[in-house]
């Protein structure tokens, strides 16, 4: 007997696996990038003037393209907006949610990744042109002064991404104990 496809509850698209029947979301993904400096500062960028939102901020992001993986999504998304003058390196994931985009699109997942700077110069690229660059802290966000969009209403993720770099970064070696000639 055919096994009946399921009804769409809503607008969001589903995958079923085959064997199991069982019903996946299907949602599209965004990538957003912490990228944090050596003097605990986050990376924003102002929102470019054809996107209509001007003296609003974002963090690096974007969608993740066919094919790509989540941290090929955020390395590109990082090239294309801060330019490729500027060297990062992966430290991981610290948040990851899910909001409504549009009548389109029910639901988006985004997955905010955590960068450390390595120097080098941001140069906003294509995606964003005409944008600003700033180095911003948690404490200047906290204040207000600046308007965030990217996160919307998330903007605990900035002192949360420089307390997790403070984590994750390595700090060289720590002595456990004494040497073995020392007097204590």
């Amino acid at each position: 007997m055919p096994v009946e496809p399921p009804r769409q509850k809503h607008s969001q698209p589903i995958a079923v696996h085959g064997p199991s029947g069982r019903e996946f979301a299907c949602s599209p993904a965004g990538v957003a990038a912490f990228i944090v400096d050596d003097l605990d500062r986050v990376l924003i960028l102002s929102s470019p003037p054809k996107r209509g939102r001007t003296g609003t901020w974002e963090v690096v992001s974007g969608g993740v393209e066919a094919g790509e993986t989540l941290l090929e999504a955020a390395m590109r998304e990082v090239r294309e907006e801060a330019g490729t003058d500027l060297r990062v390196r992966p430290l991981g994931v610290i948040h990851g949610y899910s909001f409504p985009f549009d009548e389109t699109v029910e639901w988006m997942i985004s997955i905010a990744f955590l960068f450390a700077c390595d120097g080098g110069t941001v140069r906003p690229g294509d995606d964003v042109a005409d944008s600003q660059a700033r180095w911003i802290s948690p404490e200047e966000i906290e204040r207000g002064e600046v308007e965030i969009i990217i996160p919307g209403n998330q903007n605990w993720l900035f002192r949360h991404a420089v307390e997790s770099r403070r984590l994750l970064e390595p700090r060289g070696p720590v002595r456990l104990q004494p040497e073995r000639d020392s007097k204590y």
